[in-house]
């Protein structure tokens, strides 16, 4: 298992892929658009490979509060159907973590909603609830 910060566009098509599977409504075209948008600038993609194949990945945005503290906000988590439940997850989230600490990282934050996902921050990575996410989608005119 290798840890790498994913830049290249073989890698990027792999982890377009990978993503799908999460978000199976996400376009190809609006994944590259995005990668180049000005509010992405904070974005990075981390993944596992193993044998050379991308297998797990995760977006995170790099984040500051008013307080000066910096947070890791896990936005995308997943690993490909085939691959899951052999310890890629935790492989990922553990290297997130090193990153997170070198970089001087106060917290890493991810928001969960579906019920496996809920499991696995809560059991498997010991995260802890904090708040509640509320949102209102607005209907672009």
């Amino acid at each position: 298992m290798e840890f790498i910060e994913i830049k290249t566009r073989p890698q990027l098509e792999d982890t377009f892929e990978i993503l799908k599977e999460l978000v199976p409504e996400l376009k190809k075209e609006n994944f590259f658009e995005s990668l180049n948008h000005d509010l992405m600038k904070n974005q990075k993609l981390f993944g596992i490979t193993s044998s050379g194949k991308l297998v797990s990945v995760a977006a995170v945005w790099l984040l500051m509060n008013g307080l000066l503290e910096k947070f890791l906000w896990i936005h995308a988590f997943v690993t490909t159907k085939g691959e899951r439940s052999k310890g890629f997850g935790q492989k990922l989230l553990l290297e997130l973590e090193k990153y997170a600490d070198r970089e001087k990282f106060n917290e890493i934050r991810i928001h969960a909603h579906r019920e496996r996902a809920i499991a696995f921050w809560e059991n498997n990575a010991k995260f802890e609830l904090f708040s509640h996410v509320y949102r209102k989608k607005i209907e672009l005119k």
